[in-house]
């Protein structure tokens, strides 16, 4: 639904993109990830470049505005001409990346601290111009929280409200990893080990287990009968009964 709103907005208000050449593979026997790379002409703001990358698919794998989280990644970009393909805007080739400062981060501060992946990987590698980011000579928004990617592989800093075209990574959704999977194992096991009560049992259970368990302490004892009186057996066919008196005769 998400995705049909994009693209019916983007038609709307007459814009279109154009996606400059197939995504390319940064392959994994090349030294690479397995991800694909997309230039994508386009006049938009960085937030809706985010939407818009994230409506795309390819290969059946989602897409998402470039993260560059090594030199290796962008030698890549820089190799196979990513952004140089797009058209120059203001004397410049350039385009959105996946980098945005988080106002809200407890590490945040102007210009170059609270920077994040909108994919939530690690921040651990940088290329900016040399002054950047400066957050300098926004036009309208309060600052420039967001970053582009020059042709020759340096970021600058720009305002969400400033048009460009962007970059698309596709890479597939990861599966859940070992330690996820045996967390889950675990709060199942604990989950076993408080079942309700009535709960079927995956075991047989001891004597001293069933009487402890909850459905039978909760179950009402049965009152205890009073034992029967013992009958005395009855005459055989064919018998007399003799009643003896104990009266002596005069």
């Amino acid at each position: 639904m998400r995705k049909h709103a994009l693209l019916l907005l983007f038609v709307v208000s007459g814009w279109s993109s154009s996606s400059l050449a197939v995504p390319i593979q940064w392959s994994a026997s090349s030294g690479g990830n397995g991800h694909w790379y997309e230039a994508v002409e386009a006049s938009l703001g960085w937030e809706s470049a985010r939407d818009f990358a994230e409506s795309r698919t390819h290969l059946g794998m989602p897409g998402y505005l470039v993260t560059i989280t090594s030199a290796a990644e962008r030698s890549f970009l820089i190799a196979n001409d990513l952004p140089d393909v797009l058209p120059p805007h203001l004397g410049i080739r350039r385009a959105w990346i996946g980098a945005f400062q988080d106002t809200a981060a407890p590490d945040f501060s102007e210009p170059s601290s609270g920077w994040r992946w909108v994919t939530g990987e690690l921040w651990d590698f940088e290329s900016w111009a040399t002054g950047e980011p400066n957050n300098c000579c926004f036009v309208g928004d309060p600052s420039e929280n967001f970053a582009e990617l020059h042709a020759g592989g340096d970021w600058n800093d720009h305002e969400n409200a400033f048009s460009n075209s962007l970059l698309v990574e596709y890479s597939p959704v990861p599966e859940p990893t070992t330690p996820v999977l045996l967390s889950l194992g675990l709060l199942g096991l604990r989950w076993l080990g408080k079942r309700p009560p009535g709960c079927r049992a995956d075991r047989p259970l001891s004597l001293g287990e069933a009487d402890q368990h909850p459905a039978r302490r909760a179950r009402p004892r049965a009152k205890s009968r009073p034992a029967r009186r013992a009958r005395p057996p009855a005459p055989r066919a064919g018998m007399a009964c003799t009643v003896r008196s104990t009266r002596t005769s005069s």
